[in-house]
């Protein structure tokens, strides 16, 4: 940190502090390319981060209540063990966060050993969950796993025909079903939506799916919908 881009970010005459969010509504964006500055890009940005998190979680939401956000593309990038245990009380402070990633197997990769664990408690922590294409199956089978199953019943029957003992047709028919528990959304179906561009017409596929809200539509926690790329 004493030296090159880093120094400059954070130790020289930098005049600005997270808690500007909060109390001058500002946005902060950091800046810096992991494709360029590789670590050093995940140093700094993961410093912001934790700062700007601590400031959230310091902060009186009661006397500075303005709302904040937290945003990170290619969020496996930036996230930390800490990011769970902010989330699971970033709504009471007030803090929406926002995180974007490819599949769920890179939050399992960068966390390490305790990977899963840590990557499932922060994912629990999201309310509402966006599934677009995907072709990872630990994301798909986590995703249809989130939204959820429920009993079917399935109906079955058959014919049995057979020869009288005088040559007369004897056929009997069986009528039955059975109960068995299915997934709601299959995660086959998570490698079938449409991933936009000139040959999908430019749209996207995604399955919105938000605990404790009743969607009016599929009178469900979750939705099919379709965006349209601008």
């Amino acid at each position: 940190l004493l030296h090159g881009v880093a120094w400059e970010l954070l130790c020289n005459e930098l005049n600005i502090v997270p808690e500007v969010t909060y109390k001058n509504g500002a946005i902060i964006v950091v800046d810096l390319s992991i494709q360029e500055y590789d670590r050093l890009g995940r140093i700094v940005q993961g410093i912001w981060k934790f700062m700007f998190q601590r400031a959230i979680l310091r902060r009186d939401a009661k006397v500075d209540s303005r709302p904040v956000f937290l945003w990170a593309d290619e969020a496996q990038n930036f996230i930390s063990s800490f990011d769970y245990q902010y989330q699971a009380v970033a709504r009471s402070a007030r803090a929406c966060t926002v995180y974007l990633s490819q599949n769920i197997s890179n939050y399992y990769s960068v966390l390490g050993s305790q990977g899963h664990d840590e990557a499932n408690a922060l994912l629990g922590n999201f309310v509402t969950k966006i599934f677009h294409a995907n072709g990872d199956h630990p994301t798909n089978q986590y995703a249809a796993d989130t939204i959820g199953q429920i009993w079917t019943t399935t109906d079955s029957g058959g014919v049995n025909s057979g020869g009288g003992s005088k040559g007369e047709s004897n056929s009997s028919f069986n009528l039955g079903s059975s109960e068995s528990v299915q997934y709601k959304v299959l995660p086959a179906e998570f490698t079938m939506l449409r991933k936009g561009g000139t040959p999908n017409g430019l749209k996207v596929d995604a399955i919105i799916f938000q605990g404790g809200r009743t969607f009016y539509a599929t009178d469900d926690t979750y939705i099919k919908t379709t965006f349209t790329q601008g």
